[in-house]
């Protein structure tokens, strides 16, 4: 994740607007990354798709409450998916 924090500073530094992270069973988790990143880079974030089977729904929503509280006032996107085929 430190090079995910340079990169996100330098893209911010630069002009980028919003980050995205991957929900991907293969990746880091976008539920610890988002925050890491909130606390780190005043920016907009979301995730580039988070596949609602991956995740027990009640935990999803107060995982997305909490980092958007940590946001200050930043926008964070969810977007939803299946997932791959």
């Amino acid at each position: 994740m430190p090079e995910l924090f340079k990169l996100g500073q330098i893209a911010k530094t630069g002009g980028v607007e919003q980050l995205w992270v991957t929900d991907n069973l293969e990746c880091s988790n976008s539920f610890v990354v988002l925050p890491a990143l909130a606390a780190k880079i005043p920016i907009n974030l979301g995730t580039a798709l988070t596949v609602q089977y991956f995740r027990c729904p009640v935990d999803a929503a107060d995982s997305i409450a909490s980092i958007s509280e940590l946001m200050d006032g930043s926008e964070l996107s969810i977007g939803l998916g299946r997932g791959n085929p």
